[in-house]
């Protein structure tokens, strides 16, 4: 739905895709304004479809979609690697997504304005965040399996 497509979206951001996006830290993780509102915009052109099963939103292609593909059919091969990549990364739950998005969103801003992202001190912060919402155990296994899978880095010294 469209907190995944938030998620997804701050992933490939973070991977170096280039977007005009800039995202913040939001209830659910990582949320961009602009994407909600592009979002929209895709959705008036015909390029998705929302529709809303009562608990969340379900994005699908719509009768456009092809001609925006079609649009940017470099851009997307260039990046089309990349973008594979990230998104076979990603675990496949919302809450699952919520967790890994807001742990790397905080150790990504640890070691972009602060003195660099430990793994205690990545795992301090997000529990500051999500509070009970999420055991130790499960942030530091998000910590760990991202630093794993080279989709985050700790720039700290400790």
């Amino acid at each position: 739905g469209k907190k995944a497509f938030q998620k997804y979206m701050y992933f490939l951001d973070a991977k170096g895709i280039p977007n005009p996006l800039t995202f913040r830290i939001h209830h659910y993780g990582p949320y961009s304004y602009e994407l909600d509102y592009q979002t929209d915009n895709l959705e008036l052109i015909g390029a998705i479809e929302l529709s809303n099963n009562g608990s969340a939103y379900i994005i699908t292609p719509g009768s456009n979609a092809q001609k925006l593909v079609e649009a940017d059919k470099e851009f997307i091969a260039q990046y089309e690697p990349e973008i594979n990549d990230v998104l076979n990364m990603l675990p496949e739950t919302p809450l699952q997504l919520e967790l890994w998005s807001t742990v790397h969103f905080v150790a990504r801003s640890l070691n972009t304005y602060y003195e660099g992202a430990s793994k205690q001190k990545v795992v301090e912060e997000v529990k500051k965040i999500k509070k009970d919402k999420f055991s130790l155990k499960e942030i530091q296994e998000a910590l760990e399996t991202m630093v794993e899978k080279k989709l985050l880095v700790l720039n700290s010294s400790e």
